[in-house]
């Protein structure tokens, strides 16, 4: 049905209202002309009884006629009363013309039609919002999917960036280098307080910066190599270029092999597995 698109939309958001002003008014109508009637029998008959007080009487009359005349007139009284004083009443009045002017059944049909308007609108709006949470929750779970790849790349990555070399190689020197895998190192530093990158290189961070972690021959060790250039000493940083890729290491434990080595100087990484192997010389990267 159709005609609840032509009726104004201020006039149907007090539809019911004024439906029921109107429904109570029509009882009105008919009962106070009869409460009148009645009135005006009584009082005619307490005038023929009392004589004396027939002026009296004919003021309750006379009261009541005026009573009732405006409260049959008391609607089209209010829209004039407004429209004198400069309130914009003609939408009012029109909504109450309109509604004296229908059956029930399409009063009716009209209120209904709000009420599954409304209801749409509701389900729409509802729908909306729980598209904003959708959108808001992707949203959140994207970030917090980045920050987790942003700390595991920190951790874990296969690029070399994170531990990148700070020092040019145009100057090599040859190594061999070969892997270990132990549980914890010798300065206490256990698997838990390491990462891992191009998926198997263990790694530290030490002052803000993460390295590769080295065993050498150690100076002022039972594990000193006879070659004091082979000597290092915890922390110190090393780079080296492994595979054509630069890195900065830092060593943080002994390695009993490397002071045995003495034609070439020999350095162990540690790795998630000790079975990695390079077939070839590595370098470490000179000033």
């Amino acid at each position: 049905m159709l005609m609840f698109l032509k009726v104004d939309e201020a006039c149907t958001a007090m539809l019911g209202i004024l439906y029921f002003i109107r429904a109570l008014l029509n009882i009105v109508y008919v009962v106070v002309p009869i409460g009148l009637i009645v009135m005006l029998m009584l009082d005619f008959s307490k005038g023929v009884i009392s004589l004396n007080d027939g002026s009296k009487t004919w003021k309750f009359i006379l009261n009541r006629a005026i009573y009732t005349i405006v409260i049959l007139i008391l609607p089209s009284t209010l829209f004039g009363v407004m429209n004198a004083i400069g309130l914009n009443a003609k939408d009012s009045e029109s909504c109450w013309k309109y509604v004296g002017n229908q059956n029930v059944e399409v009063v009716q049909e009209l209120l209904k039609q709000q009420e599954e308007a409304l209801k749409q609108k509701n389900t729409e709006t509802q729908s909306l919002l729980n598209q904003l949470a959708n959108a808001r929750y992707s949203a959140i779970a994207e970030l917090a999917n980045r920050r987790r790849a942003s700390i595991a790349d920190n951790g874990s990555s296969d690029s070399n960036s994170a531990v990148g070399g700070s020092k040019s190689c145009k100057t090599k020197q040859k190594i061999r280098l070969t892997s270990f895998n132990d549980s914890s190192l010798r300065n206490g530093i256990n698997q838990s307080k390491v990462g891992v990158t191009n998926g198997n290189f263990k790694t530290y961070t030490y002052n803000g910066k993460t390295y590769l972690v080295l065993a050498s021959a150690m100076r002022n060790t039972k594990w000193a190599n006879p070659k004091i250039a082979f000597n290092f000493k915890d922390y110190d940083v090393l780079t080296l270029q492994i595979e054509g890729k630069t890195y900065d290491g830092i060593v943080l434990d002994v390695c009993g092999a490397c002071a045995k080595s003495t034609g070439i100087l020999k350095l162990d990484l540690w790795t998630t597995n000790d079975s990695q192997s390079w077939g070839d010389y590595q370098y470490l990267c000179k000033t």
